[in-house]
């Protein structure tokens, strides 16, 4: 895939004006607030955790509430940054290094947050060449496809700051790419690829814990992919899924191995309380209302009002079940009512809103395709790319 990066540029302007905007939209102002370290909440964890790691010569990190390979992503990057102040005069010494990490510990930020705009670009590139493989005739799809996630609102928010998230869904991007590439070909290359994505979705889940849904795309989408080509039985005993998920559940199991002694968050449930002869119909429509889902639904509708919208129209008319989305669309449906009916946290569901990006083409598409005066089709697109690229436009504009 990456061998053939810049032959595909080389072809394709208007991707590498996407990747360009991606870019734009992800890295503008890596330095924002700095010295301050707690700009965001979710930043410091494995930034401080890195630096635990450089100060105790020790692979263990006690200090994250996240698992370690967030941290041990950020160390090689690091230790160049600190090179390169030696080198310029940054710092003179060591010693006056390590002082201005303690008195200024915020003063590196800006590389987590140039890793997760990177990753972040790498990963709308891996959703291009993804959606091309499900469909090699139809560039349009991918093109799109690839916008929304560049103008996806948590997308871009996650990947513009030092969050982990970004660095896990890239794995998560590849995890899908080798996940789809191990239906088919030569079965070296089903082997190979399944191995990969075994891999990729432990990465995943050992730089945030919402990776763990790399391991259930992987499962899911062959499980569901073989047995409508043939059975369930067939589904069952495949031994390609049984290597890879052998191979991610060892590597989450190392994960957790490493995690123990660490701080963890703490989730406190909330159950509504009602009194003493409130109705029944009564108590399940204020839980409704009150719920989890219809929280993440409402605030996908106004952060994500593209992908929300053009989501429902392509199921409702472009039929995204069918071949050859049947297994995506089935862990897509899967991952967005198991996490949106989880927490109260949109980002959390960005397992789910990747793949929804190339259901959100489709159903560009078939608004497009029956839309019958030129002009209209002028004032569509319009219409559609203030929708899909407001938010996060506006977003850096007034965070920058």
């Amino acid at each position: 895939m990456i061998k053939n990066l810049f032959t595909l540029l080389s072809k394709h302007y208007l991707f590498l004006f996407i990747l360009a905007t991606a870019a734009c939209l992800r890295l503008l102002n890596p330095t924002f607030a700095q010295p301050i370290l707690y700009v965001n909440g979710d930043e410091p964890p494995n930034y401080q955790g890195a630096l635990y790691i450089l100060a105790n010569r020790s692979l263990i990190v006690r200090t994250a509430i996240y698992p370690p390979l967030g941290s041990y992503l950020q160390i090689p990057f690091l230790l160049w940054t600190f090179f390169c102040a030696l080198i310029i005069g940054g710092a003179h010494t060591i010693q006056e290094l390590r002082l201005l990490v303690i008195t200024q510990p915020g003063y590196f930020l800006f590389v987590p947050r140039i890793i997760s705009g990177v990753l972040g670009v790498a990963t709308i590139y891996i959703l291009y060449r993804t959606v091309l493989a499900l469909s090699p005739k139809n560039k349009t799809l991918a093109l799109i496809a690839s916008s929304f996630l560049t103008f996806s609102f948590n997308h871009g928010q996650i990947s513009h700051l030092g969050r982990p998230w970004a660095s896990a869904m890239f794995f998560f991007g590849l995890t899908l790419w080798f996940t789809i590439k191990s239906l088919g070909g030569a079965k070296n290359q089903q082997w190979y690829s399944a191995i990969l994505a075994g891999i990729c979705a432990s990465i995943s889940y050992g730089i945030h814990q919402g990776g763990i849904f790399a391991f259930i795309l992987f499962l899911l989408v062959r499980f569901v992919e073989i047995a409508s080509t043939a059975n369930f039985a067939t589904a069952f005993q495949n031994k390609i899924t049984w290597l890879g998920g052998f191979i991610g559940g060892m590597g989450i199991i190392g994960i957790r191995i490493l995690e123990i002694g660490n701080p963890t968050a703490q989730w406190f449930p909330y159950f509504k309380q009602f009194p003493p002869q409130y109705p029944l119909a009564q108590q399940i429509w204020e839980l409704f209302l009150d719920s989890n889902l219809l929280y993440n639904i409402k605030q996908l509708f106004i952060l994500e009002p593209g992908i929300f919208i053009f989501s429902l129209i392509g199921l409702i008319g472009a039929h995204p079940w069918k071949k050859p989305y049947t297994a995506l669309f089935a862990y897509t449906v899967f991952a967005f009512l198991a996490i949106g009916a989880s927490f109260k946290q949109p980002r959390y569901i960005l397992p789910a809103l990747i793949p929804a990006s190339l259901f959100a083409a489709q159903g560009v598409l078939y608004c497009y395709k029956r839309i019958t005066t030129q002009l209209f089709k002028i004032g569509f697109i319009g219409i559609s790319f203030i929708l899909v690229s407001f938010n996060l436009t506006a977003w850096n504009i007034l965070f920058n």
